[in-house]
């Protein structure tokens, strides 16, 4: 079990390094590898064509056991940068689902307030007052007098117009 799993399994916060350096540690397992793997099979086809095999099969072995842990070493680098990945979209989703939540809130309360207003517009529409009754009549009544006042007006106007 590796220290990244052991400290998941204890809930204690990963002190995962930069991306740079999980990148170039990446990079440099996986260029030891191949060049591992190579001398593995470098090491195998000599080893047909000579006697001394009991020499090379030695060498053969030491070469897979540092491929293992290359091998291990790679997927350790992987796994880290995949917590790294993760926990940075953890964080973005998080910071998403708090935006859209406000957001969400924003819409109920302006929603609420649109109801709220609206209920309050038709009880005003339902509220007789003979005072504004009154109001209204006396104002139409102004606008007419005042309209067949300018008739009046431009009546003789016409009057005279036609006289001259």
């Amino acid at each position: 079990m590796t220290n990244i799993e052991t400290d998941l399994q204890k809930g204690i916060p990963l002190s995962i390094p930069n991306d740079n350096e999980l990148y170039s540690k990446s990079f440099q397992a996986t260029q030891a590898l191949i060049s591992t793997i190579e001398s593995i099979h470098q090491n195998t086809t000599t080893n047909t064509t000579t006697d001394n095999s009991n020499h090379n099969d030695g060498h053969t072995a030491a070469l897979l056991h540092k491929a293992t842990c290359l091998i291990l070493e790679l997927k350790q680098t992987q796994r880290s940068l995949g917590l790294m990945v993760g926990s940075n979209l953890a964080d973005q989703v998080k910071g998403a689902k708090m935006k859209v939540e406000s957001q969400s809130l924003l819409l109920q309360n302006i929603l609420y307030e649109k109801i709220h207003l609206m209920n309050e517009i038709q009880s005003c529409k339902q509220v007789r007052c003979q005072n504004l009754l009154q109001m209204a009549k006396e104002e139409q009544g102004l606008v007419l007098l005042d309209a067949t006042a300018d008739d009046d007006d431009e009546s003789k106007n016409e009057n005279r117009s036609n006289n001259n």
